[in-house]
């Protein structure tokens, strides 16, 4: 393990040379993945490209294929950095640093193929003995490069909401990302308590922190204000006093007991189980040099909002927070935020209504046709969302369908952690002998496909799991 570390590091160093030396002259091109890691990855890379006077664009793709890798490489830059994607085209990738241009990648998807590249300069956990979807994610890759660089040991709490928006702190962290978080708080960047978790932390509005929890999703809660009220009020909690908005702070033990049992009763009624409801309580990352006040406090929130604005086409928004602008882009990704969560509600509610005509259930298997419904951006949030609601209870795997455009669809997998399959290898063997490609992480996948072979990819993904 020794040896594979020493690689690890040497490959850190690499890279983090390789930008520290960039030159001025030279075109860059910065592409990164439109997702909470993405978003912060590149708000990392773009503080340490903006400390070292190096010009740059940045774009964000919300595929991850290869005509996007190829116009990435077409656009005439000199240099292209991919944060978050890239891994899975390193051959091809390889091909056009061999014809003079600059390719770097930072990654922890799964790679799809062995190959060596010769040209290109990549960082990729999974090529060191380093699990990409449990120890580090591309942020926390970032975030070690900028560490090397020195001086950018306070973008950490911004790495580890990348981590987190890739749900990489679920059942708590491990590997580098435990490393990572016991520094964070060890240097006072971070504060971890356990607590109730909703949107905003205890000094928040109780009433908005409802509204605008979004993880766990709340039924009949999120995102629909006058039934927060009459939650609160039917619990006997006022959710103003006095003139003042009350807070989870300002609820007494007894109160705030009441406001949990409640909350867990509607949850694991909702979801079937009560495992769904663990994830009221649990660890909170505070970042300690953001106002008490603010809605990015916690890491989650944090989080859960870069997500909003890349999923939602605003992922300017999300990499100016991350570089420390507040202010205007804050209101602006609240704004962003308001309309996300309201459009997951807006879909959660359609399929559920419509469940016999929109979800086909067979041997563990869920299939949703969100095409007419759902944006392919949002696609994979809405159906982790629904695979742990109770009319999912029965369901191992959960297949979202959304439209890119007439010709083709996404496709999101989520499946449980008892499954046992590989979801991010198994969509990409069927999505490449179907016209399309795709990948990702065991639990959490994705593909492109023709729409006109969409029946066939649920029959192939069935035989797949056929005993």
């Amino acid at each position: 393990m020794g040896k594979i570390r020493k690689r690890f590091e040497d490959q850190v160093i690499a890279v983090a040379n390789a930008i520290a030396n960039f030159p001025k002259d030279r075109n860059l091109l910065v592409a990164s993945h439109i997702d909470a890691d993405g978003i912060t990855s590149a708000g990392i890379i773009s503080t340490v490209l903006s400390d070292l006077h190096v010009p740059f664009h940045l774009t964000f793709f919300k595929q991850i294929l290869t005509g996007d890798v190829k116009s990435v490489v077409s656009k005439g830059y000199d240099s292209v950095l991919l944060m978050d994607f890239g891994t899975s085209h390193i051959e091809f990738l390889d091909r056009i640093a061999e014809e003079g241009l600059e390719v770097y990648i930072i990654d922890h998807h799964q790679p799809t193929l062995e190959y060596e590249p010769g040209r290109l300069l990549i960082l990729n956990p999974y090529f060191h003995g380093l699990d990409g979807s449990r120890e580090i994610s591309t942020s926390g890759l970032a975030y070690l490069i900028a560490k090397k660089m020195g001086g950018y040991e306070h973008l950490l709490p911004i790495a580890i909401a990348g981590a987190i928006g890739d749900r990489q702190h679920e059942g708590g962290f491990h590997g580098l990302n435990r490393k990572l978080l016991k520094y964070a708080v060890d240097s006072g960047l971070v504060r971890v308590i356990n607590e109730v978790n909703l949107f905003g932390g205890p000094k928040h509005p109780l009433l908005f922190a409802l509204e605008r929890t979004v993880d766990p999703y709340i039924p009949g809660i999120t995102s629909d204000q006058s039934a927060c009220f009459e939650f609160l009020t039917n619990i006997g909690i006022e959710p103003m006093k006095q003139g003042a908005w009350v807070t989870l702070r300002d609820l007494d033990e007894q109160k705030k007991r009441i406001l949990v049992s409640e909350l867990v009763k509607r949850i694991a009624s909702e979801s079937g189980k009560a495992s769904a409801a663990k994830k009221l309580i649990g660890e909170i990352y505070y970042w300690n040099f953001e106002d008490d006040s603010s809605p990015i406090k916690d890491l989650r929130d944090f989080s859960t909002i870069l997500n909003a604005c890349g999923r939602m086409g605003y992922g300017g928004f999300g990499v100016a927070l991350c570089m420390g602008y507040r202010g205007w882009y804050l209101a602006q990704a609240l704004k962003v935020y308001q309309e996300y969560r309201q459009n997951i509600s807006s879909a959660i509610k359609n399929i559920l209504s419509n469940f016999k005509e929109r979800v086909y259930v067979h041997n563990g298997l869920a299939f949703i046709s969100g095409e007419d419904i759902i944006q392919d951006t949002m696609i994979g949030t809405i159906t982790s969302i629904l695979l742990g609601l109770k009319e999912f209870e029965q369901v191992e795997i959960a297949i979202g369908f959304s439209k890119v455009n007439d010709n083709y669809l996404k496709v999101s997998g989520r499946a449980k952690a008892n499954t046992g399959l590989n979801l991010g290898k198994v969509m990409s063997e069927i999505s490449v002998n179907l016209e399309g490609e795709g990948g990702g992480h065991r639990l959490a996948a994705g593909c492109t496909i023709p729409v006109k072979y969409k029946d066939k990819f649920i029959k192939e993904l069935s035989a797949r799991l056929s005993p």
